[in-house]
């Protein structure tokens, strides 16, 4: 569940710093950002990015998924892609929402974005939409 947002919110700030953090998507095709509930959304062809900020009982997050609109099951968090692609540890992908302060989310749209960087030039051929082939994964599903 995506808690509401507020200019100093977490989705606040997502919805005004992620679009500067982002914009390098936009050089590549991608439409957007769209706002949603919990953060931004990137698209281009049949590949779908979200950014998001989340909130449940005590716990929150902050996650990126990439996944292939015509299959809505097939979402795969930015950190198992960066670990499996080789790029490095997940640490370098945090996903923990803290207490989802603005210097928080600030850091994790900076370090989430540096990695989808390095991430989307290395995904498997024709998994951005362009071609065909969407029913891929990383090796860990």
């Amino acid at each position: 569940m995506a808690p509401a947002a507020t200019p100093h919110s977490p989705v606040g700030t997502i919805w005004r710093d992620g679009p500067a953090a982002f914009a390098f998507l936009t050089e590549l095709g991608f439409s957007g950002p769209e706002r949603i509930a919990g953060g931004l959304r990137y698209q281009r062809g049949q590949l779908q990015i979200d950014i998001d900020f989340w909130a449940w009982k005590n716990e929150c997050g902050f996650d990126t998924t990439l996944r292939w609109i015509d299959q809505p099951a097939s979402g795969v968090q930015l950190d198992r892609w960066y670990v499996d692609l080789g790029l490095g540890p997940a640490q370098d992908v945090p996903t923990d929402g803290g207490n989802g302060s603005v210097h928080l989310i600030r850091k994790r749209l900076e370090q989430h974005a540096e990695a989808l960087r390095r991430v989307l030039p290395r995904l498997p051929p024709d998994t951005d939409g362009v071609a065909g082939t969407r029913n891929i994964a990383p090796t860990g599903t």
